[in-house]
């Protein structure tokens, strides 16, 4: 379907035995802000492409890393959700209260050690709607069923559907992604997308600003595996901690940030966490920002690959339930849901280029 600049329409994607949807914007009088994405719902609603630029001549370039052997194995590539968990657990377990725990052990991922469970929506096949295109934007909208039966009902026994409504403008794209409670108990969960970006250019001239307040610390010993990576529910000043060598509250250039595995809490209002690259199109930085409302208040950034850094925005963060159980339900930060209802949260992906860095 097209209409006016925008286009909305499924199609194959190389390497992949199904269709994705892709989601285009492009203006033959300004075909350098053309603006493309596809979207995998076979393999967990996974952002598989986010090209700016003249994708029809070939000469816009991609935001996001992606490996297709690890998407269809069930790693982690691309930019993909994470719900109703957010990075690790401790003791592979969520304390949901009244003494109801629910066991995680049976989740394995390929990578990130024995805690790591990232949700259990993003290997998964989800259903889509057709897609569509009007004058001001494509869309197409996706979800999955919570059920009894379903692949991970019992590592989150809550009758529910995850949906999310994708909308391509030519700013950028927009992920609003709602939960319907259809159980008879009310929930918490958390919920956060998780994008690896690619590296471009030079290290020295890509820059990162997740303006945060506090880090959130994490058991750093091996030797306890139940916790390993886990948050102790302590937080630390981001500019006087270990003398703000973790602070990105002003944008500082990737080279500087070569061992971070860091954990983030307490978004400054007002503010957009963003990545900048300095030297892609030779007419000036391309800017990506992470435009999210006011209930993202976590970040992760990690950037220890030699191909792609992530810098992650999420309502919740690790151990989330778990952290609400031990008192610090500020801090878990959860989103509730009552019986019979819904509730909807906004993230998204939005690129300018030709622009100069923020500072």
């Amino acid at each position: 379907m097209t209409t006016g600049p925008f286009s909305a329409y499924r199609a194959p994607f190389p390497g992949l035995a199904d269709d994705v949807v892709v989601l285009e914007y492009f203006d033959a009088a300004r075909p350098d802000q053309g603006l493309q994405v596809a979207v995998d719902p076979w393999h967990g609603s996974n952002v598989i492409s986010l090209q700016k630029g003249n994708f029809r001549e070939g000469s816009a370039f991609e935001i996001l890393h992606l490996d297709i052997s690890r998407l269809v194995n069930g790693d982690f590539t691309g930019n993909f959700p994470m719900f109703p968990y957010v990075n690790r657990y401790a003791n592979k377990a969520a304390d949901f209260g009244d003494g109801r725990v629910v066991d995680l052990s049976d989740i394995s991922r390929v990578r990130g050690g024995p805690l790591l469970v990232h949700g259990v929506v993003y290997d998964q096949p989800w259903e889509s709607s057709e897609p569509e295109a009007t004058s001001s934007s494509a869309a197409v909208t996706t979800f999955i069923d919570f059920s009894p039966g379903h692949a991970h009902f019992g590592q989150f026994p809550f009758p529910c559907r995850l949906e999310v409504r994708f909308t391509l403008t030519e700013e950028g794209l927009r992920q609003d992604h709602t939960v319907h409670n259809l159980g008879h108990d009310e929930f918490g969960f958390g919920m956060g997308w998780h994008p690896f970006f690619k590296r471009i250019g030079e290290d020295s001239e890509t820059f990162l600003c997740l303006p945060a307040e506090r880090l959130l610390e994490v058991n750093n010993d091996p030797d306890d595996p139940n916790t390993f990576l886990v948050p102790t529910g302590r937080t630390h000043d981001v500019e006087t901690y270990a003398g703000g060598k973790y602070s990105l509250t002003s944008p500082r250039p990737l080279s500087e940030l070569s061992d971070f595995d860091t954990f983030y809490t307490g978004m400054q209002p007002g503010r957009t966490p963003f990545i900048y690259y300095g030297s892609v199109t030779g007419t000036g930085g391309t800017l990506v920002e992470m435009r999210t409302d006011a209930k993202h208040q976590h970040g992760v950034v990690y950037t220890q690959e030699p191909e792609f850094f992530c810098m992650e925005v999420t309502t919740a963060p690790a151990d989330a339930h778990n952290l609400a159980q031990r008192g610090l339900a500020e801090l878990a930060n959860l989103t509730y849901v009552q019986l019979r209802k819904s509730v909807t949260n906004t993230a998204g992906l939005y690129v300018s280029i030709g622009v100069a860095l923020p500072r």
